[in-house]
Formats: structure tokens, C-alpha cells, sequence
């Protein structure tokens, strides 16, 4: 069994009054946790055609609260879809199409103070749904329950990528048509935030003016060769990524979601830093799973261990 990791980080307004020392960081945690309730609901629908007809498809997803104590949270995400599936019927000789019911659950246990869930995957409720539907039920959560409207964002936990790493994929990959770049004001740990207080420097400070909760530049090639990679202006963007903060390095960066770098080839596929190279940890029996995920939190929070609780 393979435990996934994803980093929660706070992207509205507030963030801001975090750099200016209006707010603590672990204030706004602390009233999330309290807002987390056993039973929230998420919904998510989409919608098809069948060429007739506009099909309305929902899917709900269940919180189930099993432990809540020291800021720490175990328990489950359920889902639950409608599948449409063949069935032989023996009376037609043919085969029908029925709606099925499929129920998906994946356990997760947050620690809210260190900002990062840990969790495990389903058949049909990869991590990238589960990423999706665990936003969602945040999301729900403040806006019923809490006073202040946060808005948070989560990303995959990976390993990170450095500014020489990112040129070489993007080499690697070749024939670029499309690159962006994306960036949002990093939730950092206690050190980096210290700097951020006394000096925010030219991008942040930028930011806060335009109160902006990312910016995204997008590239688009003119030729069937791709985007040249040593270019200036691909050079440039890269810089300005690499350049949130000069107490922040690119590796931790992209490790934590505050930079994306993503590239759309020639045949369409998306290469992204924040689904290379994931941090994962492999368990033979789900009774190790919180043991598990406490271990890797402790490792790579950058705030510290004290927050790591459970007991």
C-alpha cells in the first residue's frame, strides 16, 4: 500500500496580513480544524451530452471524522458516483445499459498545524480526486462554518525541482507548444516567513499590492518545432519563478506548490512539476498508516516537528 502526501496551502487575502505580521499563521489553522466537521459533503457535478439530451453526473464525497484531537485528523473520504455499466438481460437477449452505484473510500490522516495530509488511493479515486475532493470539503467547511472566508489550494507533495533539473526535462521533452508558469504567495515556514515579515522584497511586495492569489504566464509556440528553451524570454520566466523570494530556493518552491512549471508537447501530453517525482511511502498494513504518515510529515515540514501529534 502506497501513502501519498499533499500540501494545504492558505491562498486568499489573508496570506497577506500573515507577511505583515496582522495574523499568525497557526491562528487561521487552528480555526480550520475547528471547522472541520464528521458529515461534510462535497459535491461535484459534470455534465455530458449524448447527443439529445444534457446529462447531469454527480458525485458526492463524504467526510468521516474518526479521531480529532492536537490539531490532528484521521479518518476517511467517501465516494460515491453512479457508473453506467452493461448488463446482459436474459429476458432481451441483449445487453442493457444499468445504472450502477460504486462506493470508493480512502483513509487520510491531516496534521492542519504542518499544513499536509497524508492518504492513501482507491480503484476509481486516484490521488489527484481525492486532492480535488478534499479542497472541496475544505472549502465547504469555512464557508459554513467558519467566520473569516479562507480559501485554501492543495498540491501533490513531491520532491521538488531545481532551476537545472526544469531545463533539462523541458530539453528532455522537446517540442514544447505550450509552457506556463505559475506562482503563488508561499505559506513558509517559520524561518523563511521571519525574512518575509522584515523584508518581503520585490515580488511578494508586488503581489500584495495587486492582491493577486497566483499569477500565471502561458507561452504559446508559433512553430511545429516547439518553443526554443534557451531563449530570453523562456530564460526570463524561468528567473522570475526561481525569484519569489531570495530566502526561497526553486526546490522547495515547486516541493511545496508555490511554483508550477508545466509544458504541453506535440502530442498533447502535460508535464508538470507538481506531479514529479511524488512523495510516497509504502506500508504492507493499513495499522501502520498513521505511524506512517507522521513519520514523513516530521521529515519534511519546514516548520518544525513540535506540531507532529496524534498521541
Amino acid at each position: 500500500m502506497v501513502i501519498y502526501f499533499a500540501k494545504i496551502n492558505l491562498n486568499s487575502k489573508h496570506i497577506y496580513d500573515v507577511y505583515d505580521n496582522k495574523l499568525k499563521i497557526n491562528h487561521i489553522l487552528e480555526e480550520l480544524f475547528s471547522c472541520l466537521k464528521d458529515g461534510e459533503v462535497y459535491v461535484k457535478s459534470e455534465f455530458s451530452s449524448n447527443g439529445m439530451e444534457l446529462i447531469q453526473k454527480d458525485t458526492t464525497y463524504t467526510m468521516g471524522i474518526q479521531e480529532k484531537k492536537n490539531y490532528c485528523i484521521r479518518g476517511y473520504v467517501f465516494k460515491k458516483a453512479t457508473l453506467h455499466a452493461k448488463k446482459y438481460n436474459a429476458e432481451t437477449k441483449r445487453l442493457e445499459m444499468r445504472n450502477v452505484d460504486s462506493d470508493e473510500a480512502i483513509e487520510f490522516y491531516f496534521d492542519v498545524l504542518n499544513e499536509t495530509v497524508g492518504f492513501t488511493r482507491a480503484n476509481r479515486l486516484g490521488y489527484k480526486m481525492f486532492i480535488e475532493a478534499f479542497q472541496g470539503l475544505i472549502d465547504n467547511a469555512i464557508n459554513k462554518h467558519c467566520k473569516e472566508k479562507y480559501k485554501f489550494n492543495i498540491e501533490l507533495l513531491t520532491e521538488g525541482m531545481n532551476i537545472e533539473e526544469i531545463v533539462y526535462e523541458l530539453e528532455r521533452i522537446g517540442n514544447i507548444q505550450t509552457l506556463n508558469f505559475r506562482i503563488q504567495p508561499p505559506n513558509a515556514d517559520s524561518e523563511l516567513m521571519a525574512e518575509i515579515n522584515r523584508n518581503a522584497e520585490n515580488t511578494l511586495e508586488k503581489f500584495n499590492e495587486a492582491k493577486l492569489a497566483s499569477k500565471s504566464v502561458i507561452l504559446t509556440s508559433s512553430s511545429t518545432l516547439g518553443l526554443n528553451i534557451k531563449s530570453r524570454e523562456v530564460q526570463n520566466q524561468l528567473k522570475d519563478v526561481a525569484g519569489i523570494h531570495s530566502k526561497l530556493d526553486m526546490k522547495t518552491a515547486t516541493k511545496r506548490g508555490y511554483v508550477e512549471v508545466s509544458a504541453i508537447d506535440q502530442f498533447g501530453i502535460n508535464h508538470s512539476t507538481k506531479s514529479s517525482k511524488p512523495i510516497t511511502k509504502r506500508i504492507t498494513d493499513i495499522i501502520e498508516f498513521v505511524e506512517a504518515c507522521k513519520e514523513v510529515i516530521k521529515a519534511e515540514s519546514g516548520k518544525g516537528t513540535d506540531n507532529v501529534s496524534g498521541d
